[in-house]
């Protein structure tokens, strides 16, 4: 948990004193942090935590690697929210800093949208004359161009007529299809698992007070 209230304090008098302590309660609550974390009972979390596991493999898997930072760390210390954030692979800035709250079950619809997004980049680079439909000449011309090799790929999978052209709708289904048989990788899964496990109001908000709060269960958990 961090605290703001040195740096409230200014040579400017009460008012700068005031706009000051304003300013740093608006910084903390754009961070996602509360002063909840150092109330909450960290027996009572682990309980929660170790109930939602419940021998589910994919949240055993979360709950050991939060354990895996735990033990990394300092013994009794609690690293700084954005950076233990970012170090758990939550949703960060170019520069490394978290962003919180992670809103965590928007995740998948981004991930799907990345991913139709990439497919329909690669097969679109073929419709030459922009009109959304994709023609035999128009896919030859990108094949011999040397772009054409996954547009072709998805050409010969979205033509389901076999009639040599790709219409608006065999596009639409054609990237549908591709982008949802596209496989995450595990780290991502278990970002969305580790997320759903320390989400502990379920809001689909992840805050630095739950995180604050999963750090102290898991430090509880290996005896630090």
């Amino acid at each position: 948990m961090i605290s703001f209230s040195k740096h409230s304090k200014t040579s400017a008098g009460r008012g700068g004193l005031v706009r000051r302590t304003a300013t740093a309660f608006g910084l903390a609550l754009s961070l996602g942090l509360t002063t909840g974390t150092a109330g909450a009972d960290p027996a009572q979390d682990l309980a929660v935590l170790e109930k939602r596991v419940n021998g589910d493999p994919e949240r055993d898997d979360a709950l050991s690697y939060l354990m895996v930072q735990v033990t990394n760390h300092e013994p009794g210390t609690v690293p700084e929210v954005s950076w233990m954030a970012g170090r758990l692979g939550f949703d960060r800035r170019s520069n490394g800093q978290a962003v919180l709250p992670f809103e965590y079950r928007t995740m998948l619809l981004r991930e799907g949208a990345a991913a139709r997004a990439q497919f329909l980049g690669q097969l679109m680079v073929a419709d030459l004359d922009g009109d959304w439909t994709i023609t035999r000449e128009e896919m030859l011309a990108t094949l011999n161009s040397g772009d054409g090799r996954a547009s072709a790929e998805l050409f010969l999978r979205g033509d389901t007529d076999a009639n040599l052209v790709l219409d608006f709708d065999e596009i639409r289904e054609v990237v549908r299809a591709s982008s949802e048989s596209r496989s995450y990788g595990r780290n991502w899964t278990r970002v969305y698992t580790l997320a759903q496990l320390i989400d502990f109001d379920e809001d689909g908000l992840l805050t630095g007070d739950e995180i604050g709060r999963a750090w102290r269960a898991a430090q509880l958990r290996a005896g630090r």
